[in-house]
């Protein structure tokens, strides 16, 4: 070569080189050693395809195979392996020569002009993501803030939940948006709530979706239920599980993402999103939709506590008036009755009037039933109770509950043989099945299936925090459901409130599912209702374990002796009707009987004559002293009678919420005159 040439080959800053026909350099110059750190020789002992990047092999052979057809390669890029294990951008151009299989070529190193650019890029990308994601979390801040605002203006989860999915979607971008809630057993999933964009084959789909129903670990909503958070699916019609796979496919669905509202590990309900843009799984929606999750879990606990205690407010409101009027009441029907059943003992049985008075007796102990359910409901009834097996109970009312349903009700019982027993009224347990099973009866007047189960049942601090008034522990669970007409949130508020009912005028008193309540309150329990119009009712009543295997005290043994005697009897009464009554009845069976309006008067009655009083009948509530206070001063004196008392509701002067102190003998009014003389026989022959 010219020695200028061969100076000017040399000291180039550019790669020259002189490549042949078979992959192999023929000469290169300097600036190959400055820029790689190889020595030419190096350079040129090895093919030169050993060098060139792997990813850039075969598009560097594309060009060197062009060359070797006669072609000029203006401009290519790839990439050549230094010393020390790096990588260098080069710029080619190559042309052919004259000369067979000779290839003279210029590579210019473009690595920091490279790296500049994808530099830029990156900081383009980065830019692009940044805004991105400020335009999202704006968007995310928006559909939050626009939830919490639909929270504050509405008083439900139902009436939250349509335009929470209309937010979600609209926000977001999903073309269809879903609420399923568990049935009445917390078993399955059925759609309750869908919005979607107006379109046809979304309305198809909505329609095919209300047919479906899922259970744990089944379809998106099933697999959201069960794995408790948040769940993205690519591909909704590839998931085997998914039934509805044919269905979305039709809408041209494709990407779903579905997450529960579960506040305390309790599931109210899974919301879906389906969209027919394919999109990954996006942490930030993801976190959207847990939060949204939270606050809607949150909200619905807070607004079942205000529902809550304001229903337990008006319920306690009720019952103190409902109590109120029962006792009042019942004075006046222990008169009518009373005087009813003196005038039929004394009428022959062919006497004109005595049919007609026999009607007002009659008449009189059907209001004194209603004002028993009236003091049930309100818990001032006197209970018994005593260990019951609720199995017992159910078994034994087996054969009157089917002849109370009739046979278009089918009539299936579910009896736990392990369940445990309960301290309650028997007696008060089977009016609960009773009422029960009539309020189911009248929901299916076509048919239907009546189910009775009982099992065991633990309420834990979270069911206890979601249920005012409840108490964790071990319970037994009463469970009556029926497949009838169902009933609308509205009319499941007030179903428990005494007069109201749903039936036609003269069908019901509206007292049947009042009295279950203040029985199943009375007891320590705890009642609930779950229902769905159209689908059916269940009750789930709870009733304390107890341990305890004691059989109940036994009834004091009824005297054979004809309910009368010679004693002397303190009788306290303030309604001076009822106690002129009582006292002419006691007197008709040969009894002394002293009578006193007050404690002051039943005071002076004993000072006078305690060496010939031997038993005490008092009325609990009196002007002044209570009849448990009279009862404590007389017991004071070291010689004091036994007592027998009476009254229209529960008083805690001698009953705790309704349960009678042990040994006490009470009777309830309004009651027959026959039990008076019947139970004061008995007090005054116990011995001791």
């Amino acid at each position: 070569m010219n020695p200028e040439f061969q100076r000017f080959f040399d000291l180039s800053l550019d790669l020259l080189c002189v490549a042949d026909a078979h992959g192999f350099f023929l000469r290169l110059n300097e600036s190959w050693e400055r820029n790689l750190g190889w020595t030419r020789e190096e350079l040129m002992s090895r093919p030169w395809a050993e060098f060139v990047h792997p990813d850039d092999v075969a598009s560097t052979k594309v060009e060197y195979n062009r060359q070797q057809g006669g072609e000029t390669v203006l401009y290519f890029e790839n990439r050549y392996r230094a010393r020390d294990g790096s990588y260098r951008w080069f710029a080619w151009s190559a042309t052919p020569v004259v000369e067979p299989g000779v290839i003279y070529a210029i590579a210019r190193d473009i690595t920091d002009r490279r790296r500049a650019e994808e530099a830029e890029r990156d900081r383009i990308r980065i830019d692009a993501e940044l805004g991105e994601r400020r335009r999202s979390e704006e968007e995310l801040r928006r559909t939050n803030a626009a939830i919490e605002a639909i929270l504050k203006e509405v008083g439900s989860f139902r009436q939250a939940s349509p335009r929470v999915l209309e937010i979600l979607a609209r926000q977001l971008g999903w073309e269809v948006a879903e609420l399923w809630l568990p049935d009445l057993r917390g078993e399955t999933l059925k759609l309750s709530e869908c919005w979607h964009v107006p379109a046809p084959a979304f309305d198809a789909f909505e329609s095919a979706s209300r047919e479906c129903a899922f259970r744990k670990g089944e379809g998106t909503v099933g697999r959201a239920w069960a794995s408790g958070e948040p769940t993205w699916f690519l591909d909704v019609t590839g998931l085997r599980e998914f039934a509805r796979g044919s269905m979305a496919g039709a809408a041209a669905l494709i990407v779903g993402v579905s997450f529960p509202i579960m506040p305390d590990r309790k599931l109210l309900g899974v919301v879906c999103l389906l969209s027919t843009t394919r999109r990954e799984q996006d942490s930030r929606v993801l976190q959207l939709l847990s939060n949204v999750a939270s606050q809607l879990g949150q909200f619905a606990i807070r607004k079942q506590l205000e529902e809550q205690f304001l229903q337990t407010q008006k319920m306690e409101a009720l019952g103190r008036v409902a109590g109120g009027v029962a006792h009042d009441f019942n004075n006046l029907l222990g008169v009518i009755s009373g005087y009813s059943e003196l005038a039929l003992d004394e009428l022959p049985e062919s006497h004109a009037l005595r049919r007609p008075i026999l009607e007002v007796h009659r008449a009189a102990d059907r209001a004194a039933s209603l004002t028993r359910q009236l003091l049930a409901f309100s818990r001032k009834q006197v209970i018994s109770p005593r260990v019951v097996s609720l199995n017992s109970v159910v078994s034994d009312m087996e054969a009157l509950l089917r002849r109370l349903i009739g046979e278009s009700v089918q009539l299936l019982t579910i009896l736990d043989p392990r369940l445990g027993s309960a301290m309650a009224d028997p007696a008060q347990i089977e009016q609960v099945v009773m009422n029960l099973a009539v309020n189911a009866r009248d929901a299916m007047p076509e048919g239907g299936k009546l189910t009775i189960e009982t099992t065991n049942a633990a309420l834990d601090e979270a069911y206890a925090h979601q249920h005012s008034g409840v108490k964790p522990g071990d319970y037994v669970l009463l469970s009556v459901s029926d497949n009838g007409c169902g009933m609308d949130e509205a009319t499941r508020l007030r179903i428990f409130e005494p007069f109201f009912t749903t039936k036609e005028p003269g069908k019901g008193t509206g007292l049947g599912l009042a009295t279950v309540y203040g029985v199943v309150t009375q007891a320590a329990g705890h009642v609930c209702v779950y229902s769905e119009p159209g689908v059916g009712t269940t009750f789930k009543v709870y009733f304390p374990r107890i341990s305890s295997l004691s059989q109940p005290e036994p009834e004091f043994a009824r005297s054979s002796a004809a309910p009368s005697g010679k004693e002397t009897i303190l009788l306290v009464e303030d309604d001076s009707s009822l106690l002129q009554l009582s006292a002419e009845k006691l007197r008709s069976k040969g009894y002394e009987v002293l009578t006193a309006s007050n404690g002051k008067e039943a005071m002076v009655c004993w000072e006078s004559r305690k060496a010939d009083i031997r038993l005490l009948i008092t009325d609990v509530v009196l002007p002044d002293l209570s009849g448990k206070d009279i009862a404590d001063r007389l017991a004071a004196s070291g010689t004091g009678p036994p007592v027998m008392y009476m009254s229209g509701y529960a008083s805690g002067s001698i009953v705790h919420s309704g349960v009678l102190e042990p040994g006490s003998r009470f009777l309830q009014k309004p009651f027959a005159l026959n039990d008076l003389l019947q139970m004061a026989r008995e007090v005054l022959d116990k011995p001791g």
